[in-house]
C-alpha cells in the first residue's frame, strides 16, 4: 500500500486498480475503495535487471494484466492475480524489439499498443506478443515522433500518441496512416 515512483494505472473491468509501482520494482493491486488487495514482483533471471514496470494495461481476454518491464526491454504478461503467463521482446530496434518500453493501451480486439520510447514509435502487437504493426518513426515531421510518451486510443481505434520533446499530440489509423496532429505547441 505503499509507493515509490507509481507510474502506469489501469482498472479491470472487474474494478481492480493496477498501479506500476516502479520505484519498488512491483505491481500492486486495489479495490476501487483503495484497500489493498495483493502485489507482485516480475520475476526475473540473468542476466536481466531486476523489473521495472513502467505501465500495466489490464485486458478482458482470459483477465491478462500487461506490465512494460523498462529496463528489461520487455512485456511480461501476469494473470490478474499476479502469477506469471508469458512475455515477449527484448532490446534492439526490429520488430517486437524495445528500447525502453513505456505505456500500452489494448483496444476492443485486444491487440496491444505499447509506446518504444528510444525506437520513437509505437508497436501494435495481437494479444499474445505477435507483432503486426508500427506507428510512427523517428522524425520532427506530423507522423513522426522524437519522444513519444503516452497512448490512448478511440472507438474508432484511432491512436492518439503523445511527444513529450515536440508538445503535440498526434493521430494515427491503427496500423500506422497518419490521420493528423490533434494539438500542437
Amino acid at each position: 500500500g505503499q509507493f515509490k515512483k507509481p507510474l502506469g494505472i489501469d482498472i479491470s473491468v472487474n474494478g481492480t486498480v493496477f498501479i506500476a509501482d516502479t520505484g519498488n520494482h512491483r505491481v500492486q493491486a486495489f479495490d476501487l475503495k483503495g484497500t489493498f488487495l495483493r502485489m507482485f514482483t516480475g520475476k526475473t533471471g540473468a542476466p536481466q535487471t531486476q523489473s521495472d514496470p513502467v505501465d500495466v494495461a489490464a485486458s478482458r481476454l482470459k483477465n491478462m494484466l500487461y506490465v512494460s518491464d523498462n529496463d528489461n526491454h520487455k512485456i511480461r504478461v501476469y494473470d490478474q492475480n499476479g502469477n506469471p503467463e508469458f512475455e515477449w521482446g527484448k532490446f534492439g530496434e526490429g520488430n517486437g524489439e524495445f528500447r525502453y518500453p513505456g505505456i500500452m493501451a489494448i483496444n476492443q480486439f485486444h491487440e496491444v499498443f505499447v509506446v518504444d520510447v528510444l525506437n520513437t514509435r509505437v508497436q501494435k502487437f495481437d494479444p499474445f506478443g505477435q507483432f503486426v504493426a508500427t506507428v510512427g518513426t523517428w522524425g520532427v515531421q506530423p507522423g513522426k515522433f522524437f519522444r513519444p510518451k503516452g497512448v490512448a486510443l478511440d472507438k474508432q481505434n484511432r491512436v492518439f500518441v503523445t511527444d513529450s520533446y515536440m508538445g503535440v499530440v498526434e493521430v494515427f489509423t491503427d496500423i500506422g496512416r497518419v490521420v493528423g496532429v490533434l494539438c500542437e505547441n
